[in-house]
């Protein structure tokens, strides 16, 4: 699935967090979406642009699919486990 260059995704140690590029609100791009690492619910902002809300939700549930798996979440190798708290 090719993600769209105004989508930037970021990963910090709660979850992914997706943001619209296009949009700025307070100084930074506009929040869409997320999935929190702890139990793999996916959170979608309700003014998330509709071109973007598909494209977030395929990327959370790939992720989601990936339950009780690591997934890195720094350069220096540090990990998290997939749905910990499920």
């Amino acid at each position: 699935m090719p993600l769209p260059d105004h989508l930037f995704i970021g990963t910090f140690s709660t979850g992914l967090f997706y943001y619209d590029k296009r949009r700025i609100v307070h100084g930074d791009y506009a929040l869409c979406g997320a999935i929190y690492f702890h139990n793999l619910r996916i959170d979608i902002e309700n003014d998330c642009p509709a071109d973007l809300r598909a494209t977030i939700i395929e990327h959370a549930e790939s992720t989601k699919q990936r339950v009780g798996q690591k997934y890195r979440v720094s350069s220096s190798g540090q990990t998290v486990t997939l749905g910990y708290a499920l």
